[in-house]
């Protein structure tokens, strides 16, 4: 978002169920074993869905506080290297959110941030291991306009 450089963020979610069955269809289609340490890399164990906080030029010394429905989570640290965890290596933090696939209720998520360097540091949160679905029918849409940050 322009303009905000640290503090509380705010959004809110869902999870459509054409994702839930892109993941399912995945852990199908690729029944490998995964082991515990497989899940410390992002780019593998693809049938989970990821939130990926986003930052430019992120540092593993940040601390960042995450809340889903008034639930803390805990984010993990991502590296480009499962065996190097050295700052030169992060890439930025993420939420293993494939229980939030369960539903498709709206989801309210909180997000603390420190100051940041400078504004639009922060670039967002993205979902990972999705693949784009299309569509020509949409049953709602709510545009908001605010330059107000939370």
């Amino acid at each position: 978002p322009p303009g905000f450089d640290g503090g509380l963020w705010k959004t809110s979610f869902t999870v459509p169920p054409a994702i839930s069955a892109q993941l399912a269809e995945r852990r199908q289609s690729y029944p490998i074993p995964w082991t515990p340490a497989d899940y410390k890399a992002t780019w593998l164990v693809p049938e989970r869905l990821l939130l990926n906080v986003f930052l430019e030029k992120p540092s593993d010394e940040m601390n960042l506080t995450l809340s889903i429905d008034g639930v803390q989570h805990a984010l993990t640290p991502s590296y480009n290297s499962r065996g190097l965890v050295r700052s030169r290596c992060f890439l930025g933090w993420y939420l293993d959110a494939t229980n939030f696939t369960r539903d498709t209720k709206m989801h309210q998520l909180e997000l603390i941030l420190p100051k940041l360097a400078y504004a639009g540091q922060f670039q967002g949160c993205y979902w990972g291991n999705v693949e784009t679905e299309y569509t020509s029918v949409i049953d709602a849409c709510n545009l908001e306009e605010s330059n107000e940050f939370f």
